[in-house]
């Protein structure tokens, strides 16, 4: 039925699976009638039904398949039952005129792209029992608040990226880890409270380009930042470094003007090379003697910064510091 001018569907009770590209690219089908016994839906189901407006899954239904109702511009809202465990990448990639999704609670994980490029999604539910956010599952999204379960331990690479609604995240005390570019080019979100959070990393770039982001209270179980993590973040003004964090990445504050404040522990051993390249107003910042390598061009144009000595347990000084 690929590509056929349906403009309704009724499916029979005795279909409890419906197959790969069994509707895809009906650009006219406008509404789906599902009847309880459906299990599955295949991969690109109803992938580009442009017209189709609302769902109303079934609480038989157990798995959605990947991309099965992806670029159905016309779907306004989705709420997936319980029943659902399963849910595949890209599963709703841009349903451009998507606004609410609530998930149920059958879900443990979000897969890859799920809900990417629904650039109209502004409010979001997410089941109690979900344990990872999966790549770049709602990057470029309207969300403007994000609240975790308690029981999500992983957000991964890109998940939020480029959500430039956002003002809000809430992480789950579960959550030990942020990922590369999970929350990159969120512009509107002005503090981030990551204290409560058992988290062991932060990925690269995993705040880059936060332009509104002006606080930050980082977990003391934060063992690694990733370079550039909070890179352009043009509004940041302090940050005080987790105990258990010993190297300072690359880039890792480069290019935050409004950064003032550094405060550095004594377990500290390198600052990576443009470290804080680009932080004009910095000028409270303490060397511990704990340090023994500082990269290139670490502090450049770190025009506030007193610097009169260095550490006495310096062993290796990187060319333009």
């Amino acid at each position: 039925l690929q590509n056929a001018a349906l403009e309704s569907v009724t499916l029979s009770p005795e279909i409890v699976r419906i197959g790969d590209s069994a509707f895809y690219h009906c650009t006219a089908l406008k509404s789906v009638t599902f009847a309880a016994g459906l299990t599955e839906i295949g991969e690109n189901a109803f992938a580009e039904c442009c017209a189709l407006t609302a769902l109303s899954l079934p609480n038989t239904l157990t798995h959605i398949a990947d991309h099965a109702f992806s670029a159905c511009s016309a779907l306004t809202e989705l709420q997936i039952p319980d029943s659902v465990t399963a849910l595949g990448s890209r599963a709703f990639f841009g349903c451009t005129a998507l606004t609410k999704a609530e998930l149920g609670n059958g879900i443990t994980e979000i897969a890859p792209s799920a809900f990417a490029s629904c650039s109209a999604l502004t409010v979001l539910r997410l089941g109690n029992a979900v344990t990872r956010i999966g790549e770049n599952a709602f990057s470029g999204t309207a969300i403007t608040t994000v609240a975790l379960p308690i029981t999500v331990m992983r957000v991964e690479s890109g998940a939020f990226r480029n959500c430039t609604s956002l003002t809000t995240v809430n992480l789950s005390p579960a959550t030990q880890s942020i990922g590369t570019y999970s929350f990159n080019g969120c512009d509107l979100l002005k503090n981030i409270d990551l204290s409560l959070a058992t988290l062991n990393s932060i990925g690269a770039s995993a705040f880059r380009y936060c332009l509104s982001l002006k606080n930050v209270t980082l977990s003391n179980t934060i063992k690694t930042i990733g370079s550039s993590a909070f890179s352009y973040c043009s509004n940041l003004q302090t940050i005080n470094i987790p105990t258990g964090v010993t190297e300072l990445s690359s880039s890792i504050f480069s290019d935050c003007p409004k950064l003032e404040e550094v405060a550095m522990h004594n377990q500290i051993t390198a600052i990576g090379s443009y470290a804080f390249s680009g932080c004009e107003l910095l000028s409270r910042c303490t060397l511990p003697e704990s340090i023994t390598t500082i990269g290139d061009y670490a502090f450049q144009v770190c025009v506030s910064l007193p610097i009169t000595s260095l550490p006495t347990s310096l062993e290796t000084l990187g060319s333009y510091v």
